[in-house]
């Protein structure tokens, strides 16, 4: 009797993690910042072939990093690099987020342009969302950063702000031993002027205490009209 109990309460226990875990997972999916067909940007999706050598290797890499991937114990990241568009550098992100969050890790998407553009209007508003979205980059286990050094980071007010958001993502990471991915058609001597000011150079810093580079090449995927 007391070890019918024993199994029953141990299924139990069973039952109850699995529930917890699949709404921690569902959880983690709604705040990721992926959406729509974003999600099918998966690693059984890509295929490595169209360039043995531009794209394979950081396939593979990206691939084992992501089922090796712990938060806590996980610290370096990847930057997929390239001077070409439409390479899968971004496809390889995606990929590697999607498969850390089916593992029960949170994980956030920016597309920087955009999210330094709302959170400047934010700003502007004088709303408090700005610091939640920061708190919420910053915590993650994992953040991806989708194009950077797309954005042309002017001068004056703005400028100053967008700088000073860029290095806080990057310096927060470092100071919480949190990793990064990272896409961009810019070297770091590129990222730094592209940012400009001392600043570039310190988000530049910063990403080489991150991560290591991965350099992919290949045709342009991407759909073009006739």
């Amino acid at each position: 009797e007391n070890e019918q109990s024993d199994r029953a309460a141990e299924g139990a226990r069973r039952a109850a993690e699995v529930t917890r875990r699949a709404r921690t997972i569902l959880r983690n999916r709604t705040d990721s910042g992926i959406t729509g067909p974003l999600w099918q940007r998966t690693f059984d999706a890509f295929d490595p072939t169209r360039d043995e050598d531009g794209q394979r290797p950081a396939f593979e890499v990206l691939q084992g990093w992501a089922e090796r991937f712990e938060a806590g114990a996980t610290i370096r990241g990847w930057t997929l690099e390239s001077e070409g568009y439409g390479v899968g550098k971004s496809h390889l992100a995606l990929a590697a987020g999607i498969r850390i969050l089916e593992r029960g890790y949170s994980v956030r998407f920016l597309s920087l342009s955009k999210w330094l553009s709302s959170q400047y209007a934010e700003f502007r508003a004088g709303g408090k969302a700005v610091g939640r979205a920061m708190d919420e980059a910053t915590s993650c286990d994992l953040l991806i950063i989708d194009d950077l050094g797309v954005e042309r980071v002017a001068e004056g007010e703005r400028g100053d702000w967008v700088r000073q958001q860029i290095f806080t993502l990057f310096d927060e990471r470092v100071n919480a031993a949190r990793p990064l991915l990272v896409t961009t058609n810019l070297d770091r001597r590129g990222i730094a002027e592209r940012i400009g000011g001392d600043m570039g150079g310190r988000v530049a810093s910063r990403l080489s205490q991150l991560t290591a580079t991965l350099t992919m090449s290949g045709p342009d995927s991407r759909p073009h009209a006739e």
